[in-house]
């Protein structure tokens, strides 16, 4: 059934998953696989009374309980960090030629252009912290523009194959704003390249690095784009943002926006799909509340 699902042969993946679910009915995992399946071939109510099945029996599973979320038009601040974990952890293996190779991700190059064109009198910066670090993509392509470069990410299987490159002086497996403030002043730069859309509500992360970040500090993020106002959670399972929601947070921490491009993000259902590129500035010598 999940080799259906990845080939996107939804009605041969709710059939396989039906099966799985008579066979194991006390299986969340099965329930949650049919939900899944069901989600993608449009079967909404379908999709709700398999989640509800997988709740019964296990109420604490993040994946049914964002996507119930989802499926209600409801916005909660963040996306459950259980789920964030497993979908990664599952996905380690595949990430990179699912993404760039099948979908042309390219949101480490851009974040690298657009560094380069926003800040040409910043060549190099001491320290990068590369919040949500994946499978190292975004540290292979900066590299060679820091002296010290560190990853954090959710997924310990994701760390792992990251560590394997070897591009990396500090890797762990953590949530973003815990590692922002367990490294203290340390960094002059920090990335999230594709991983604000996991997070929804982003009051945490930016006052992490308000309190933490060396002053004068750049904050390189990508967003989805939401036409109108605040964040939603899309049905993708990914979060939102719109730019006016992203210029009020920056406000609100003393950050200035340096740029701040419409760009292409990768295919989706065979469609680019676009979203903003910012680069942010935190205050030079601001106090710190």
């Amino acid at each position: 059934g999940r080799l259906w699902l990845l080939h996107e042969q939804y009605e041969k993946a709710c059939e396989a998953f039906q099966r799985a679910t008579a066979l194991s009915p006390e299986n969340p995992k099965a329930h949650n696989r049919l939900a899944e399946a069901l989600l993608q071939s449009g079967d909404h109510q379908g999709a709700i009374a398999a989640y509800a099945a997988c709740l019964k029996i296990d109420p604490s599973d993040g994946h049914a309980r964002h996507f119930m979320a989802v499926l209600s038009g409801d916005t909660p601040a963040s996306a459950p960090e259980d789920y964030v974990r497993g979908l990664f952890d599952e996905y380690a293996e595949t990430f990179e030629q699912s993404l760039v190779q099948n979908l042309g991700y390219r949101v480490p190059d851009t974040i690298a252009a657009r560094l380069s064109a926003a800040l040409p009198e910043r060549p190099r910066f001491k320290s990068l912290l590369d919040l949500g670090c994946g499978t190292g993509l975004m540290g292979e392509k900066i590299r060679s523009r820091v002296d010290h470069l560190s990853g954090v990410d959710l997924s310990e299987n994701m760390v792992r194959i990251a560590n394997g490159k070897q591009v990396y002086d500090q890797l762990n497996v953590s949530d973003l704003s815990t590692q922002i403030a367990a490294d203290g002043d340390q960094h002059d730069i920090y990335i999230a390249a594709d991983v604000l859309i996991y997070v929804g509500e982003l009051s945490g992360v930016f006052a992490a690095i308000r309190e933490s970040a060396r002053p004068g500090a750049i904050f390189a993020f990508t967003t989805e784009d939401h036409i109108g106002e605040g964040i939603t959670l899309r049905a993708s399972g990914r979060y939102a943002h719109s730019a006016s929601y992203i210029k009020d947070i920056c406000s609100q921490n003393g950050m200035e926006i340096l740029d701040h491009q419409t760009v292409d993000m990768r295919q989706e259902k065979g469609e680019m799909l676009r979203g903003g590129c910012f680069i942010v500035q935190t205050a030079a010598g601001a106090p710190r509340r």
